[in-house]
């Protein structure tokens, strides 16, 4: 009873298509009764690893696929942010046998494939920077914030001035409100418009000082 036996190389498997459901047999065995000569091919298919892509909110991931990728393939993705946020970069599950990457902060991502990995791209939402301006009082600093994070601004006017309103392009606020708060979703500037009060003209006489009488004075 002739027997053969097929052992594949490291990354590969056996293929068999005649025994369905034994993807992870690797000895194939044949009864031969004929004195011909017989001629046998063991194929052999290179084991799909899975890699598992995920992405956090605010945005999604390019070039995943559902099947398994066979060792020494290569697999590129592209971390794509969704609208007013940005890819920041790539974790790397460190349990699994993952590739070193060149760099993580770097949007598209390729390597060969070894084993089995699990990577996430990494999305935050967009920073804003609010300018604040003001001469002639004191007003709440420039800051920068994530996108739609709601901004306060404040300016606390100097006795030698007045406070006559706003200028911005954050949005429309009231010339009385000395605080202003708006969520920012753009880069923008606020400018709270004071102006120097003169002195007034004395209607008195500031130190008692007695004239001496005319004439022609009344009184």
């Amino acid at each position: 009873m002739p027997t053969t036996s097929a052992t594949p190389p490291q990354f590969e498997s056996l293929h068999h298509p005649t025994s369905a459901g034994l993807g992870g047999e690797i000895t194939s065995s044949q009864r031969v009764e004929s004195d011909q000569a017989l001629s046998i091919t063991a194929l052999f298919e290179k084991i799909p690893y899975p890699i598992a892509v995920m992405a956090t909110g605010g945005g999604s991931i390019s070039g995943i696929t559902s099947e398994g990728h066979p060792q020494g393939s290569v697999v590129i993705f592209m971390a794509v942010p969704e609208e007013n946020h940005l890819f920041s970069q790539w974790w790397v599950d460190a349990s699994c046998d993952c590739p070193d990457l060149n760099d993580r902060s770097h949007p598209r991502v390729a390597f060969v494939v070894e084993d089995s990995c699990a990577l996430k791209a990494v999305f935050l939402k967009a920073p804003r920077t609010i300018t604040s301006v003001s001469e002639g009082g004191h007003i709440t600093p420039s800051i920068t914030v994530e996108h739609g994070e709601e901004v306060r601004i404040m300016v606390t006017v100097a006795s030698s001035y007045v406070f006559q309103g706003w200028a911005s392009d954050c949005g429309d606020f009231s010339r009385r409100d000395v605080m202003i708060r708006f969520h920012a979703t753009q880069d923008c500037q606020v400018v709270a418009l004071l102006k120097a009060v003169e002195d007034p003209i004395p209607t008195t006489n500031p130190s008692n000082q007695e004239f001496p009488w005319h004439p022609n004075s009344h009184g």
